[in-house]
């Protein structure tokens, strides 16, 4: 069964491995569901979301923690088969042709995902507004979960600090740069809201919401620089 998958194309590996995921997550939360108020049923696996009860009975979720897993274990999967392929054709190239239809399909499972347990924090505002958020933020989550593994799956691990420097450095960036994000409010509608869990701390700025995914569009932008100088600079040194 194992070496069946393997022959299968990456395209191919990529949408099997979310559709598992879809239909086990669906199970899980249809066996999960809260009966009453105020219910709260913690996730037994990260995989799995985290699913809460309001006073009026509406469920919702965070699917962010259970998307950074499976989107980030997904793509680095194909990541790094791509990176073994044995082909003349480039490298990054080959990982956008592979990359993109299964991100495609990621954003359309968790859109079909959040229809049946919407994500938490949006009940204020319109359904239209929810729905241009919900394709702005998951589409900006889907591209930066699935494209910080190029960080470290472009070049084969090294023994050491000196010769993994690079890669604690972007995980040291990222660590902060998520903790900033938590203490800034996004507006939207006239609505405010977070792009990431809620914090307790003190919101330290407050941005327009375009302007944020924006940001964090470039961000993505130069994940892929990052990754893409990082492979020609190891041939080079290589070669």
């Amino acid at each position: 069964m194992k070496t069946g998958f393997l022959k299968l194309p990456l395209i191919v590996q990529g949408i099997v491995i979310m559709v598992v995921w879809s239909a086990v997550n669906a199970i899980y939360i249809w066996y999960n569901w809260p009966v009453n108020k105020f219910d709260f049923v913690p996730a037994f696996l990260p995989v799995f979301p985290v699913l809460i009860s309001s006073r009026s009975g509406v469920v919702t979720t965070n699917w962010q923690p259970c998307m950074a897993i499976v989107v980030g274990f997904t793509s680095w999967y194909l990541i790094r088969q791509t990176r073994m392929q044995k082909t003349k054709s480039p490298l990054f190239i080959r990982l956008i042709r592979h990359l993109l239809p299964v991100w495609l399909f990621m954003g359309t499972c968790f859109l079909l995902l959040n229809h049946w347990v919407p994500q938490m924090g949006l009940a204020r505002f319109s359904d239209f507004e929810q729905l241009v958020l919900i394709l702005a933020i998951f589409s900006w989550q889907i591209g930066l979960f699935g494209s910080v593994p190029l960080l470290w799956a472009i070049n084969p691990y090294k023994h050491g600090w000196s010769a993994n420097k690079w890669m604690w450095l972007y995980l040291l960036t990222a660590i902060v740069a998520l903790y900033m994000l938590s203490h800034l409010k996004f507006t939207f509608g006239g609505h405010f809201m977070s792009l990431v869990a809620s914090s307790d701390g003190a919101i330290w700025a407050t941005f327009p919401f375009w302007l944020g995914w924006a940001v964090g569009m470039l961000l993505i932008g130069l994940i892929w620089f990052l990754a893409r100088y990082q492979y020609h600079n190891e041939n080079n040194t290589q070669g």
